[in-house]
């Protein structure tokens, strides 16, 4: 039905800081967007890394402007 169809054009996105999220990273794997926050580079599953929670928002901004462009491939990202 209609709910369906809006499931379909959404992506998880898990944004996290410490090791405890490298669960979620993984679990993610290439289904979603994970982000680690950490001021030092380190290993880790998620796909991206940003230094703070600015680079968090700004990330975000970016995606949502991609997504209303419909230039994000693979499954859309729902704009808010």
């Amino acid at each position: 039905g209609e709910q369906q169809g809006r499931e379909s054009q959404c992506v998880a996105v898990y944004v996290g800081d410490d090791t405890s999220d490298e669960h979620a990273f993984r679990a993610l794997g290439k289904h979603g967007v994970s982000v680690l926050v950490s001021e030092v580079a380190k290993e880790t599953q998620a796909r991206f890394h940003v230094k703070n929670p600015d680079e968090v928002g700004k990330l975000l901004q970016m995606l949502t402007t991609l997504a209303r462009e419909g230039r994000v491939k693979g499954r859309a990202v729902k704009a808010a």
